[in-house]
């Protein structure tokens, strides 16, 4: 579970840190890099959901619904 949850933050930074990188290449023009980049970003955050422990999911749903009520 431990190794999960490093796992899965490590991941998180750098599919942000790849969409960072897709608009930094959108702003300067480079599509084609900021679609790579997307898509690397994407593959990531399927990453992610692949591994993501159902106590995590649980977690953030209680993390939502207590922002809602909020």
């Amino acid at each position: 579970m431990i190794y999960d949850e490093v796992l899965f933050e490590r991941w998180a930074a750098e599919a942000a840190a790849k969409e960072e990188q897709a608009r930094s290449a959108e702003a300067s023009g480079d599509l084609s890099l900021a679609n790579d980049f997307l898509k690397q970003a994407a593959a990531r955050r399927r990453a992610m959901a692949a591994i993501r422990p159902v106590e995590m999911i649980r977690r953030d749903l209680r993390a939502t619904a207590a922002l809602k009520t909020a």
